[in-house]
Parts: C-alpha cells; sequence; structure tokens
C-alpha cells in the first residue's frame, strides 16, 4: 500500500515502503482541492493496489499536526481502448462489440478518445485455425489517431527470430489490400501495425505513412511517434519503419507497389519481396518503396533486403541508402539533390544499379559490391558526345572510355580514353565490379 502524506504550508510527499517522493507545495486554505501525478522510479506501478493519504501542517516552527490515514483507494489502471476483431468479413453497422470487423474496427478506434495518453489498441480472436484472410471490399478507413494494430494477438501467432534474409513469424492475420492500401494519417502520432502479412494484387500501395509532425520512437512493425515534448513540433525526426531486432521485421510481398512514404522516415531491416526461408517472391514488385515531398525531408533505408523489382524510387526527399542487400535495380533518383547511396551490395543480374535522372544533382554512389553488374549508373540523359557538348546538371560530364583492365598482386592497372573539355581538376576513377 502507497501512503500520500498531504502538507499544507509545505510540501506533501508520497511513501511507499522505504521509498518518499516530493510532489508541490499546498498553500493553507481549510479546503484545498490536488490533483497530483506521481511517479515511482524503480517500483514496478502494477504492483500497487491501493493509496492512502496524510495531511501535515507545518506552523513555521516544531509544532506539526498530522492527520489520521485517509480510508484506502484501490488504484485502478487506466490503459487503452481495446477493440476485437472476431471475423474475417467486411462489415460495418455502426459498433465494435462480440461481432467486429477489422473496418469495425478502426471505425471504433478513430471515434473514441484515446484513454489515458495510450494508443487505442486493435487485438484479433477470429476463431477457428489461421491464417485468417481478410479481404476488405473497399478501401479501409485511414487511421487517424494513435491506435496499434496487433495481428500477434491472434492465437497462434509469433514473431520473427531469424535473422538473415529470412523469416520465421508466424502470421495467423493475413490481410489482402488489393482494394486500396492501408494509410496511416498524419494525425496518428503514436500508432503501430505489427503482425500483419500484407498483401494483394493492387495498383495502389500496400501501406502509406504519411509522415508529417511525427517524432521517431521505436515500437517495431509501422511506427510514426509521438511529438516529442521538448521539441518544436516544426522540427521533429520522421517516423521509424522496422528497427534493428529481427522482431522488428515487416514483411512487404506486393506485385506492384509496397510502401509509400510522404515526408521523411527510417526504414530499417525489413524484408521486400521475400518469402518465407528466404527464397524471392515469383511476381516481381514495379516499385518496393516509393517516397514523396518535402524537398527538406531525409529518408534513411538501411539493413533492407530487396528482390524480385526495383527497390526505391525517390522523390523530393533527400535518401541516405547505406548497407543493403538488393537483388535487381538498386534506386531510381527523380529528382532532388544531395542523394547518398553508399556501403550496399546490388547484384544486378541484367539491370543497372542506380538510375538518376537529369534533374536529381549534387549526388553520390560510392563503396558500394557491385556483383554482375552490366551498368553502374544510368545518368538518365545522352551519354558521349563530342567534348561535352550537352549541358544540365555538372555538364552531363562524358564517362571515360575503357580499353584493358589487368591484375597485378593487389592493384588493377586500367587504360582508356576521355572525350571531354579540357578542365585542370579533370580525373576519372574506375567503379568495380565483382563476383562472391
Amino acid at each position: 500500500m502507497a501512503i500520500v502524506r498531504m502538507t499544507r504550508a509545505a510540501t506533501a510527499r508520497l511513501s511507499s515502503s522505504r521509498r518518499s517522493r516530493s510532489i508541490s507545495p499546498l498553500p493553507a486554505s481549510v479546503f484545498q482541492a490536488f490533483n497530483h501525478t506521481i511517479s515511482f522510479p524503480g517500483i514496478d506501478a502494477s504492483t500497487l493496489v491501493s493509496i492512502s493519504a496524510t495531511a501535515t501542517r507545518l506552523d513555521g516552527s516544531a509544532t506539526r499536526a498530522t492527520s489520521e490515514l485517509s480510508a484506502t483507494r484501490a488504484i485502478v489502471a487506466v490503459g487503452p481502448n481495446v477493440f476485437t476483431v472476431t471475423k474475417t468479413a467486411d462489415t460495418n453497422d455502426g459498433s465494435c462489440n462480440a461481432d467486429c470487423s477489422l473496418r469495425e474496427a478502426i471505425v471504433a478506434a478513430n471515434g473514441a478518445a484515446n484513454a489515458g495518453g495510450l494508443a487505442d489498441l486493435i487485438r484479433f480472436n477470429i476463431p477457428g485455425a489461421g491464417p485468417h484472410l481478410l479481404q476488405p471490399a473497399s478501401v479501409l478507413p485511414a487511421i487517424d489517431q494513435a491506435t496499434i494494430i496487433d495481428g500477434y494477438s491472434q492465437p497462434g501467432s509469433s514473431v520473427n527470430t531469424a535473422a538473415d534474409d529470412s523469416h520465421n513469424a508466424q502470421l495467423q492475420i493475413a490481410l489482402n489490400l488489393s482494394a486500396g492500401r492501408l494509410l496511416i494519417a498524419s494525425g496518428a502520432s503514436g500508432s503501430a501495425i505489427r503482425g500483419l502479412n500484407l498483401g494483394g494484387n493492387n495498383a495502389q500501395f500496400l501501406l502509406q505513412v504519411d509522415a508529417a509532425n511525427f517524432d521517431r520512437r521505436q515500437l517495431g512493425g509501422v511506427l510514426p511517434a509521438r511529438p516529442s515534448p521538448r521539441r518544436s513540433r516544426s522540427v521533429v525526426p520522421p517516423p521509424l519503419v522496422g528497427g534493428p531486432l529481427p522482431a522488428d521485421r515487416n514483411v512487404f510481398l506486393p506485385t506492384q507497389f509496397g510502401l509509400q512514404l510522404t515526408g521523411g522516415a527510417t526504414v530499417r531491416n525489413n524484408l521486400f519481396g521475400i518469402l518465407p526461408g528466404g527464397s524471392t517472391a515469383p511476381n516481381p514488385a514495379i516499385t518496393h518503396i516509393f517516397c514523396l515531398g518535402p524537398s527538406t525531408a531525409t529518408l534513411e533505408v538501411r539493413d533492407n533486403a530487396f528482390r524480385a523489382g526495383r527497390g526505391i524510387e525517390c522523390g523530393l526527399p533527400r535518401l541516405y541508402a547505406h548497407t543493403n542487400r538488393f537483388l535487381g535495380e538498386a534506386a531510381l533518383l527523380d529528382v532532388g539533390s544531395r542523394h547518398r547511396v553508399v556501403a550496399n551490395q546490388v547484384v544486378c543480374t541484367s539491370s543497372t544499379a542506380l538510375t538518376v535522372s537529369s534533374t536529381a544533382v549534387e549526388s553520390r554512389f560510392a563503396d558500394n559490391v557491385l556483383i554482375d553488374c552490366p551498368r553502374a549508373i544510368n545518368i538518365g540523359a545522352p551519354f558521349n558526345d563530342p567534348l561535352d557538348a550537352d549541358s544540365g546538371p555538372n555538364g552531363q560530364q562524358n564517362h571515360p572510355l575503357l580499353g584493358s583492365a589487368t591484375r597485378s598482386g593487389d592493384s588493377v592497372l586500367v587504360n582508356g580514353t576521355l572525350n571531354s573539355n579540357p578542365a585542370p581538376n579533370s580525373a576519372s576513377a574506375s567503379a568495380p565490379s565483382r563476383r562472391p
């Protein structure tokens, strides 16, 4: 039992066992209301079941007066609103009760204010053996306030423990999004989606995260987190998709498009186009990650594995892609500036590792390991011409024409020619490709 001692004209204190915590002073008065939030560092608050209080008067001298203990009050936990999906059918009768679809659960969560400042929780308890397939007939409502959709709550589910380019998660909830993407709106900071198998023959993206005004915290799954109270809402870090642990990993199996991010984000340690056991999905995606503005945003993509399609297509945000593993085309940089694609492994087969349009300027492509790449970079503009007669970013500098490359010991001698306007600081460099 915790004891709160309320002290007039001094400081109120709270004690539990041998611990006490100061709270705000109370002015002297005949009747004084109080409303205090009290923390218990080092104590599991869930073990506290009741509370009582005393009041002590300090008159500025040695005279003290302490009341008897008040009647005890039970400590009631304020938990999140919980909505439980109990069926696969896509219905909406306006309520989420014992008969509740995913659509009804999202509508109910959007309509209920978050309890105790905690995100609403959508759980699953669908009868029968899984996996259970949910096929919405139309686009699901956008998630517009803090909500966690937890597919791992379905009986029989378990998180991934594999650390290589495979996954062994037991996902009992499959969500076919052929009718349209699932959207986490900008007002839904603090939301997360985990333990779902997202798929579908989609003309749009499977999952869209509007990253406006989001802070970043790690919760696994997909998380646009709450704005930081210590920062201005105009300057906040982006959301996190995935995370450093195997259990944080998301698996995207799109047939056309995968993840769309409006604004900055960190996408870490996810699998794109990879089936359980590590095999490649049979249907290649057009683009796994597609990013849009604003131009001040930064998209960090790291430690992910991409197969069967283009890995990243980036518009206005600055892309920083590093330590990823690509099978196929790594990235298409449409517009923007100061992109960085470094320290990745790219197995090209028959595609170009990186395509850069003529409007994506001041970008860097370095320290990547390229395997079976017929061409490292496609600048997306006319290539060699007499003495760089064309115009555009960087003057559309001609590339060298390589004649031969001979290896001796730990060095390689490269011979070739460069047809370029003369410049005192001009130079050519090689981008080695190697076989595993």
